[in-house]
């Protein structure tokens, strides 16, 4: 049993959620600080530029461009080799991309962190590397229709998960709610309308 309350930290809200970004941001910060005390692979200048392009990420999702304009700049100061290194930064940038559509719904409207950065990142990080990055942010990969691919194979791969639940023990089938309810789950609601018919008849 559990009891649910206004102060819960472990129930979805829009609060709890900034709460987490900020808390995101303050131990990133905090290693981005004592990354060279720390030492190992943290001293890399690409580790700590890592550190500050995850800090423009998550600090734009708090709507707060002019910190994130600060770090997405830090980075590349931090490690002037991402200026040439197109491959890795659209890399990053996708599974940024990713995240937003799979694990952060809610920021939907933060999708736009792609063309964002494209528009706001330094001036001298050369002709060669923003062509590139253009192109790519302008590819399928950052586009509506991958959103949609996205959100149908989180939808596919749930699907297979009950498939194989139903496969391991053939008393998974027995009784009228398991069969509704993994019927609404593969064939969706207006399947389970008409099971629903079905069992009252």
């Amino acid at each position: 049993k559990y009891r649910a309350h206004s102060y819960n930290t472990s129930i979805g809200n829009l609060q709890q959620e900034e709460l987490d970004l900020e808390r995101t941001v303050a131990v990133l910060r905090k290693l981005r600080r004592q990354a060279d005390e720390i030492g190992g692979g943290l001293r890399l200048p690409r580790i700590q530029a890592l550190l500050d392009l995850q800090l423009a990420f998550i600090i734009y999702l708090m709507r707060d461009t002019a910190q994130a304009a600060h770090h997405l700049a830090a980075a590349f100061t931090t490690d002037p080799t991402l200026r040439t290194d197109a491959r890795y930064f659209t890399r990053w940038l996708k599974a940024r991309y990713r995240q937003i559509i799979l694990h952060l719904p809610e920021r939907l409207a933060e999708s736009s962190f792609p063309e964002w950065t494209l528009k706001h990142l330094p001036t001298d990080a050369g002709a060669a590397f923003i062509n590139e990055l253009s192109k790519n942010v302008s590819a399928w990969s950052f586009s509506p229709a991958s959103v949609k691919y996205h959100k149908a194979r989180i939808s596919l791969g749930a699907k297979w998960k009950i498939v194989k639940f139903l496969l391991q023990d053939a008393r998974n089938w027995r009784g009228a709610h398991p069969v509704r309810m993994n019927t609404a789950m593969l064939a969706g609601s207006l399947m389970r309308k008409r099971m629903q018919a079905i069992f009252r008849s």
